[in-house]
């Protein structure tokens, strides 16, 4: 809800695979102060990317953007919130196998990082999708 005594959307950005498009859309008439407007924006993607639009909205006092943004694929980790040994004897090295999945649609880096006493065989890696 955006009150103001004339509104007009202005020129704008939308990001995709790294084009960039300018467009134009005006309401054409006032708003009485105290009043409100509203608009509905459907979004229709044509592939799984980011999109990014600031949407500027232009009165006769001031100039708001206003962020839009759609995320497309994303990875995600699924690792185990709590790795528990158990009791382990004193000076006797314990082992636990664990199993880092990518449950998301983007290929995605790990990295581990161990506090001192802890090694795992492998540090770091590629997950794919």
């Amino acid at each position: 809800m955006i009150p103001a005594t004339s509104l007009k959307l202005g020129k704008g950005k939308e990001t995709k695979k790294k084009k960039k498009q300018k467009f134009k859309i005006s309401a054409g008439s006032k708003v009485a102060p105290g009043m409100a407007i509203y608009y509905v924006i459907r979004f229709s993607p044509e592939a799984k990317i980011d999109y990014k639009y600031d949407l500027t909205v232009v009165t006769e006092r001031e100039r708001f953007i206003v962020p839009i943004v759609a995320i497309g694929k994303r990875s995600m980790i699924d690792f185990p919130d709590i790795i528990d040994f158990g009791n382990c004897p004193v000076k006797y090295r314990s082992q636990k196998p664990i199993i880092i999945r990518n449950l998301g649609e983007k290929t995605t880096k790990w990295q581990l990082r161990l506090p001192k006493g802890f090694i795992a065989s492998k540090n770091e890696g590629v997950l794919e999708f």
